[in-house]
Formats: C-alpha cells, structure tokens, sequence
C-alpha cells in the first residue's frame, strides 16, 4: 500500500510554522501536528481502486514511524511563508505537486523525485532537475528554456489553454517518449525533435510543417485551432493520427500504417484514397464526400453533421455506424457485418432491410410516429434499443428487445404505462 501526504484542505487549523517544519526544513515531523491530523482528520484507504488518488490529508499512517514509508507529497505555496526558499526536500519523496499559486526557484530537489508537477503560476529556471526524474508537467505561466532538461525524462507536458510557453524544442533529452504542449502561445518549429518520441500532442494555436517529424512517431494527435499544413511526409510509423477543427488538407498520401484516424470541424476533402490499414474512422461537422472507396479494413466509421451521401458502398468489414443528424438516405445495402447502428434527427428512411446481425440500434429522431414505424421493422436481432423522442407512445416492443434506453430529460407517464401495458402482454 502506497502513502500519501498532502496538507491544502485543513491547513487552517495548524501552525504555518509547524506546517513548514514538517514540510521542508528539519525533515522531521512535529508530533503534536500529527497526532492532531490523524486524531481528527484520519482517512483509510482500502480499496485498490483508491490506490492512486491523494487524499487531502494524512492517510493510512497510524504510527510516526511509518512516515519514512511515504512516497507522495504534495505542496500548496499558500500553506508557508514564499520568502522562504526550498533547498532540500525529504529523500524518500518520489512525486511532488505544487499548487497552482507556487513560483519559486526550485533549488536541488532530491534526486529520488521522479514525477514533479508544477502547473500554473511557476515560471522559474529549471536546470538542476532530479537526475532520475522521469515525468515533467510545467504549467500556463511556464515560458522559460528547456534545454538542459534531465536525459531521464520520459513524459513532459507544457502548458495550459492559455499558457505563455513559446520556447525552443530543438534541444530536448533522447529520453522522452511522450510529449504534449498544449500552450496557445507555441508556434516552433518541430523540425529537431528527439527520434525517440512516440506521442506527440499538440494543442493550443501551432500551425507549422509537419515534414520533419521523429520517424518512430507512433500517435500523432494536431488538434490545434489553426493547424492547416500539408501532411503527405509523415512518419511511416504512424497508428493513431487526429486533427484539429481548422484542417482541411488533402490525405491521399496517409502512411500505411495508420489504424485509426480522427478528422475535427472543417474537414471536407476527398477520402478515396486512405490507407488500407485503417480500422476506425471519425469525421468531423462538415465532412459531406463520397465514401464509396473506403478501406476494406474498417471496423468503425462515425459520420459528422453533415454528412449526407449515399452509403450503397461500404466496407463489409463494418462492425459500427453512426451517422450525423442531417443523414436521410436510404440503408437498403448495409454491410451484414453491422452489429451498431446509429441515426440521427433526420433520418426517417425505411429500415426493412438491414443486417440481420445488429445487436444496438439507436435513432435521434424525435418524431413518434417515425419511431414507432420504425420499431415496428426492427430486426429480431436487435437486443439493445436506445430511443432519444420526450413524446412518444409506444405500439409495439419487439420479443427480442432486452434492454430499452431514454435521454435523460424524459418524463413521459403515457410511454411509461404504454410501455408496462406492452410488458405484461
């Protein structure tokens, strides 16, 4: 069992001095100060599921000499004096996470912190890092050089929405494997990253060449607001790749790698030549193109808004469909491989012919009568209906149903009595 120690929730019942002394100076706890937190606020956790959430205050501690057993511990800059600086904190820490209001040097933290959170106001120097420290989180206000960055590090984050960073990436450890920049600010080039990197995330505002990417990039997620480049000289280690709401360039040149690929807002460009290897495909609000040469390989395929073309040509390897609320086309020619089907407000097509393997129908359509005409055509392998119409009053429920879904908004004492009167028959 893991222990924990944080001191934000109850820090007003105890003494800023106590509080520091235990926190960063002697290294030594005040007794009285921990009798009265286990005393009054003692806390067990005992379920394994609880194992990695910190409580707001000493748990799982009954004896002061199991403290040297903890491995957790977080610091909240309002609880001690920010004139003081911190010079050395206790060794047997491994993770630690300032609060959102700590900007202060760091110093020499103990080499045994591997995991070190500093979201928010921090915006200091960071050159006498842990030497083993392997996760790296610096928040909104970080805007500072990473160049002399631990080659230990194997997962950093930087930035927040709205953060400062727009610093060089060109000098970062061969150590990391998965980087996230989330800063509106950022807008560097990515030219010079390490060819270590596996997952890249970029967030925020960034809106540059994408040639030049580390040639093991296994996920490759650009869902800035802006980003809108070409992308035929991507890695061909590529799996997982997803776009922003501003992109809409073309993708006849994808890697054949990719397995699963996610499309944002504007999208609306030709797909007939997607990667063979794809299995799971999202488009975005505007998508509204031919999808007669999909990949055979497609396992899932989610249409947005828009969408509205005939679907006579689908793979046969579709396991689940969704379509967009303005789809209204005929579905006479489905693959039979379909196990979820799902419709959106429109759509008041015929459904007399479709697989006869589909387990979840669901349907938007607010209308009863199109509900209930519908119902009354669902195969009888449908096990799974999920209904999103506030006013409706149901005719029929077919044998095979076993378990029925509503939105959350829906009261409706007629369908309900409706409903009991079908059961009991």
């Amino acid at each position: 069992m893991d222990y924990f120690i944080t001191l934000e929730t109850y820090y007003p019942y105890l003494l800023k001095k106590d509080i520091f002394n235990l926190s960063l100076v002697n290294k030594s706890f005040s007794r009285n100060l921990f009798s009265y937190i286990c005393r009054n606020f003692y806390f067990n956790i005992n379920a394994d599921e609880f194992r990695y959430y910190k409580p707001r205050l000493i748990c799982n501690v009954k004896d002061v000499n199991q403290l040297s057993k903890m491995m957790y511990f977080d610091i909240y800059s309002r609880i001690f004096d920010s004139t003081i600086k911190i010079s050395k904190l206790l060794d047997f820490v491994i993770s630690i996470h300032f609060d959102n209001n700590f900007n202060m040097s760091l110093g020499n933290l103990s080499n045994s912190v591997i995991h070190l959170d500093l979201s928010g106001d921090f915006n200091q120097l960071i050159e006498n890092l842990p030497h083993f420290i392997k996760h790296l989180n610096l928040g909104a206000k970080f805007n500072q050089p990473i160049d002399n960055l631990p080659n230990s590090i194997i997962n950093l984050i930087i930035g927040e929405d709205d953060g400062d960073f727009n610093q060089s990436l060109d000098n970062l450890p061969n150590s990391i494997l998965s980087l996230c920049i989330k800063s509106d600010t950022f807008n560097k080039s990515l030219d010079n990253l390490p060819c270590s990197i596996k997952r890249l995330f970029i967030e925020g505002n960034y809106d540059q060449s994408l040639d030049h990417l580390p040639i093991f990039l296994d996920d490759l997620e650009i869902t800035s607001y802006l980003f809108n480049q070409n992308i035929d000289n991507l890695p061909n280690a590529i799996t997982i790749l997803s776009f922003g709401n501003n992109f809409n360039q073309s993708v006849d040149h994808l890697p054949n790698s990719i397995v699963e690929l996610n499309f944002g807002f504007s999208f609306n460009q030709s797909v007939d030549y997607l990667p063979n290897s794809l299995i799971i495909l999202k488009f975005g609000f505007n998508f509204n193109q031919s999808v007669d040469y999909l990949p055979n390989s497609l396992t899932k395929l989610q249409f947005g808004f828009d969408f509205d073309e005939l679907i006579d040509y689908l793979p046969s390897s579709l396991i689940e469909l969704n379509f967009g609320a303005c789809f209204n086309q005929l579905v006479d020619n489905l693959p039979n491989s379909i196990i979820f089907i799902e419709f959106g407000e429109n759509f008041n097509q015929p459904i007399d012919h479709l697989p006869n393997l589909i387990k979840e129908f669901t349907i938007f359509n607010s209308n009863p009568l199109v509900i209930n005409s519908m119902i009354d055509r669902l195969p009888n392998s449908i096990t799974h209906l999920y209904l999103h119409c506030d006013q409706l009053t149901l005719t029929n429920v077919p044998n095979s149903i076993t378990h029925m879904y509503f939105n959350m908004n829906f009261v409706n004492p007629a369908f309900c009595r409706s409903l009991a009167k079908l059961i009991t028959n």
